[in-house]
């Protein structure tokens, strides 16, 4: 505690706590409570130390409590949220799945009585207990899901805490399985000629064999490419370009049916990360 003079000639005692609802092991939250006497004398200092005590714990109280909102409106309420900001359909639907999976392992849970043991326990949960057991990147969207709902709520008031904050899993070791994905992620050009052979021949899908062949040739994605417009080809100095700058969404599933959404195929403005809107030069063979 310290003491600070004031303006006025009265004496403000100040003292600085570390908030342990907002804290964690790599970030300390240090938070302030003063308060205001006349006088700068040891009975004056027994006097603010006491004052000053009860309001840490009327504080910390206070930040504890929040509403008794469960998790299931909470994620609704964050659900509803990205769909107002306009956020993109795959976004939206991964949260929904997600969202189901979560809500289920704590059915009826408040939202606040969630705390960040019980989160470590549910996602150790996913990765070696569940029948299906997920892999770390799906477990760790799962995290982040939850983290934003939380934080959703501690912006609009409904809650106090994040308790996905601190929270330490044991990952598991998929360097082997990283290996191997990255090995097998680009196919060889006699793996791509046998493809298209069998797509334009065998199967007698010539527009599955062009669309396949501009994505070998351009890099981009199927949901980008489908998205291409003839007015996003352009020519400049001799070269031709196709300027990405949004997906063709195919919408299905939960989250199509909740919305009732009349339109299966929808041109987006959303592309898959903002360094996805670019232009792409395309050589002979993507021409």
């Amino acid at each position: 505690m310290w003491v600070e003079s004031t303006k006025e000639g009265k004496f403000k005692f100040c003292q600085r706590y570390v908030n342990p609802l907002k804290s964690t092991i790599n970030h300390k939250v240090v938070n302030k409570v003063t308060v205001t006497l006349s006088k700068d004398t040891p009975q004056s200092r027994k006097k603010a130390t006491e004052i000053l005590l009860k309001k840490i714990e009327d504080k910390l109280d206070d930040e504890h409590k929040g509403t008794d909102i469960t998790l299931q409106e909470l994620t609704d309420k964050y659900q509803q949220y990205l769909k107002d900001l306009d956020r993109p359909w795959s976004t939206r639907k991964r949260a929904l799945s997600n969202f189901k999976f979560i809500n289920e392992y704590f059915a009826g849970a408040i939202a606040k009585n969630v705390t960040t043991s019980m989160i470590n326990n549910y996602l150790e949960y996913c990765l070696y207990k569940r029948k299906r057991k997920l892999s770390n990147s799906s477990t760790r969207l799962r995290k982040v899901f939850l983290s934003n709902a939380y934080r959703y709520g501690i912006d609009h008031g409904l809650i106090n805490i994040n308790p996905v904050v601190g929270v330490k899993v044991r990952w598991k070791d998929e360097s082997k399985k990283e290996r191997e994905r990255v090995e097998n992620k680009y196919l060889t050009d006699e793996e791509l000629r046998a493809i298209l052979g069998y797509v334009k021949y065998i199967a007698n899908r010539p527009d599955y064999y062009y669309l396949f062949k501009f994505t070998a040739s351009t890099g981009m994605r199927i949901d980008e490419a489908t998205g291409i417009l003839k007015k996003n080809i352009i020519k400049k100095n001799g070269i031709t370009y196709a300027k990405v700058e949004g997906t063709q969404e195919y919408r299905y599933g939960e989250l199509y049916k909740k919305e009732k959404q009349t339109k299966r195929n929808v041109k987006s403005d959303h592309t898959k990360t903002k360094s996805s809107y670019r232009m792409v030069q395309l050589n002979k063979s993507a021409c």
